[in-house]
């Protein structure tokens, strides 16, 4: 019986991991996380310093890029190849250029 199953499903195996590399949709709170990102990377980059990190001053640079940035991602295909990128980017350049190649 699970044979036959199995010869039955077959077509879906390939289909389901093609699925699985084309990514989900993005939801509010990975995008929330990509914005967080990119003010943080973005105010390194303005400060040039390694002094510890002005959360006021992220907080103005992500409620500046928060609404393009949201509309264009929420929904969206992700993957968690293009999440993993983000998390371990070194400037907001690299965000969009490599990751979201």
């Amino acid at each position: 019986m699970f044979r036959s199953l199995m010869r039955k499903l077959k077509w879906f195996w390939p289909v389901g991991l093609f699925l699985l590399g084309c990514g989900r949709p993005a939801t509010e709170g990975e995008c929330n996380e990509i914005v967080t990102k990119v003010a943080t990377l973005e105010y390194q980059a303005a400060a040039k310093t390694n002094d510890p990190v002005d959360p006021a001053s992220i907080e103005t640079i992500r409620a500046r890029v928060k609404g393009a940035m949201m509309k264009s991602c929420v929904g969206k295909r992700i993957t968690e190849k293009a999440l993993r990128c983000v998390r371990g980017a070194k400037s907001s350049k690299e965000v969009q250029d490599v990751c979201f190649d």
